[in-house]
């Protein structure tokens, strides 16, 4: 026992005294590190640098400095020195690395603050190459956060500048990453046009340099588009071009998983389904061997989707849930695979929904939709409070202590609450009490629902791909110079949009009002579909429309739906007829009639789409029919009716709508 004391005691005394020698080698390293820094800042030779020539500068600070260049506070001590003496290549040295070190501790907001410091140092100078990868950098930095005003703006400066100096290539290589850049941006907003553009810019720059990897980073991009737009031949021609420069000019696994993934994409939007199995499996054997979770967990899902187009659906289902399964198990580390999710839970709903398993199916859309709604409102926010940047810090900073504030007082409510529980003894009052306590939480929670459903209506309507495709569509008139049609469809567009927040207040308007409103609804569509659209609006002579009161922009979602799932796809002779009547008595009744390619049709369409487009509209305006109908104690009626023409082909389709008055 007693040798077994010294052992330990012995074991002890060795730890402390390694710590105490870990601790004070600690710190003589610190102070000789410090001291030869400084050492450095005092016998170096600044007025010699900045004799030298810009590229040369840049070397002699590396060689001194570059060993303490992941020191924020060296490199904070080197930019006052350098601010001091007047030396801008230094400066701008110190500014960007600590950027740098920012940016690998993910602090994208204090990385923006340096270089934007660096940007102030720049504008007035000559230093042209300097101020472009300034700005390049501050894009990406507003980029990772998904600030996207600020990101657009940012890599448009790169493009803005003009230059006439010797380092052209590196401008250059700057100008093409830019565009790269601005076309990401735009296709995450779903802008495929406008993202080929930039895609091409990027590629006519990549060409010129031989950047061979980077070109076909490009090219794969441009055919991502492509796809999206429906233009798959060229999508092909694309990919194909990719694939083969990695190949056989740039060797990676890495890219030729990502790209034979996008063609066993495209095979499967071809209908190609053997060819896009056997490219998928392929691309899914060269993600594994580089460990590569993004893109396994997407190859899984379209594989997933290829052969129950194959009718292998038990094999389908499990790839499919194991791509889920690998996207939610890497989405804390990288939020990408939020799309592959929602891609996943989606084509899943609709196996289960043609296997009847409609309950299954209604969990996995809902699951899905609410996942890309958060990511939609995510993306929106961002885009609307870029320029906004140091009041949403204070906004979001109010927010948490009014947040810590209402938790303090919910804890010291519940704890009296329990208190009064615990001690009443007047059971009568106790029942009074709850049952008060039930009808006013039934009243919350009734008034909630509303609230989100007028929200939720707001959303559908205010849709940002038709905010910025109208834009679009108006743009183009500007272009050809067709300035009497621009300012005719501007002014229809802001009184639409005054329209859609006005309403979005009311919880019904007149009748009259609605059919105005949709009246500039489809005026906006119709631009958009060229003018092909026959539109009119019949309301029988002993309907008032003045009187008669309505859910405001309850008649939306489904002309919407007409055009999208019934005429998007007609060449010609498209028709949308509105017709208002009173069939039934104490009820309006509302059809809504196209003459397009009808349910089955656009349901068989839909499931070989590459990007589909999400109705949540429809449910959301039978939520709030039902809210509107009970204030008369009544219920409305919503029928869908298939039509069919004398040789029983489908011809459209038409919704009557019966609403309590």
């Amino acid at each position: 026992m007693k040798d077994l004391k010294n052992k330990v005691g012995f074991i002890f005394n060795k730890t402390i005294f390694s710590y105490i020698f870990c601790l004070t080698f600690s710190g003589i390293a610190c102070s000789y590190s410090q001291n030869a820094f400084e050492n450095i800042l005092d016998t170096i030779s600044i007025d010699r640098i900045k004799r030298l020539d810009e590229t040369s500068q840049l070397k002699e600070l590396r060689y001194a400095f570059d060993i303490y260049a992941s020191d924020s506070t060296k490199m904070k001590s080197l930019s006052e020195r350098m601010g001091e003496e007047n030396f801008l290549i230094g400066n701008i040295y110190a500014l960007t690395n600590l950027a740098r070190v920012h940016d690998e501790n993910t602090q994208h907001v204090q990385e923006i603050y340096f270089l934007k410091e660096a940007e102030k140092l720049l504008i007035e100078t000559d230093e042209l190459y300097l101020l472009a990868r300034v700005y390049s950098k501050i894009g990406q930095a507003y980029k990772k956060i998904d600030l996207v005003g600020p990101s657009l703006l940012y890599f448009n400066k790169v493009i803005d500048i003009r230059y006439d100096n010797p380092i052209q290539d590196n401008l250059h290589k700057l100008i093409a990453s830019a565009h790269k850049n601005l076309g990401e941006i735009l296709t995450s907003l779903q802008q495929y046009e406008l993202s080929i553009t930039e895609f091409e810019k990027a590629i006519e720059i990549n060409n010129k340099r031989k950047n061979h990897f980077i070109l076909a980073i490009n090219y794969q991009q441009l055919g991502n588009a492509k796809e999206q737009l429906g233009d798959l031949e060229e999508a092909l021609i694309y990919y194909n071009k990719a694939a083969f420069i990695y190949e056989n000019v740039f060797e990676s696994e890495l890219g030729k998983a990502i790209i034979y993934n996008c063609m066993g994409r495209l095979y499967i939007a071809k209908g190609m389904n053997n060819e896009a199995n056997i490219i998928l499996e392929d691309a899914l054997k060269r993600a594994k061997k580089i460990n590569d979770n993004l893109h396994i967990a997407d190859i899984y899902v379209n594989l997933g989707k290829a052969q129950f187009f194959k009718g292998q659906v038990s094999l389908a289902k499990n790839n499919i849930i194991r791509g889920i399964e690998i996207s939610e198990e890497e989405l804390k580390t990288n939020p990408d695979l939020t799309e592959v999710k929602i891609k996943g839970l989606s084509f899943l709903s609709d196996i289960y929904k043609n296997d009847n398993d409609y309950k299954s199916a209604l969990m996995l859309y809902k699951a899905a939709d609410s996942l890309a709604n958060s990511v939609s409102d995510t993306r929106n926010i961002s885009y609307l409070d870029g320029l906004l940047l140091k009041y949403e810090n204070e906004t979001k900073l109010n927010l948490v202590k009014e947040l810590e504030s209402k938790e303090v007082l919910s804890a010291s409510t519940q704890t009296n609450v329990a208190l009064t529980v615990l001690l009443s003894v007047i059971a009568v009052l106790l029942i009074t009490v709850l049952l008060f306590i039930f009808h006013r939480q039934q009243q919350s929670n009734q008034e909630k629902k509303i609230l989100a459903l007028e929200q939720n209506m707001l959303k559908s309507q205010m849709n940002p791909h038709f905010i910025f495709n109208s834009l679009n569509s108006i743009k183009q008139y500007i272009i050809g110079n067709e300035i009497e049609n621009a300012v005719y469809y501007l002014n229809k567009f802001a009184k639409l949009i005054r329209k859609i927040l006005d309403t979005s207040n009311k919880k019904d308007i007149s009748l009259a009002e609605e059919l105005e409103t949709m009246t500039t609804y489809m005026t906006i569509e119709n631009m958009r579909f060229s003018n092909e659209i026959d539109f009119k609006i019949n309301v029988a002579d002993d309907i008032d429309s003045k009187k008669i009161r309505v859910p405001s922009l309850i008649l939306q979602p489904f002309i919407e739906n007409s055009l999208w799932h019934g005429l998007s796809s007609k060449l010609s002779d498209k028709k949308i007829i509105i017709d208002v009547k009173n069939t039934i008595p104490d009820y309006v009744s509302i059809s809504i009639t196209d003459n397009g390619v009808g349910r089955k049709i656009s349901k068989e369409r839909k499931l070989k789409e590459t990007f589909k487009r999400r109705s949540v509209g429809i449910e959301i305006t039978k939520e709030r029919l039902f809210s509107f109908a009970k204030r008369f104690n009544r219920s409305f009626e919503l029928k869908i009716e298939d039509l069919y023409d004398e040789q029983n082909v489908a011809s459209g389709t038409k919704i009557i709508l019966n609403i309590p008055v």
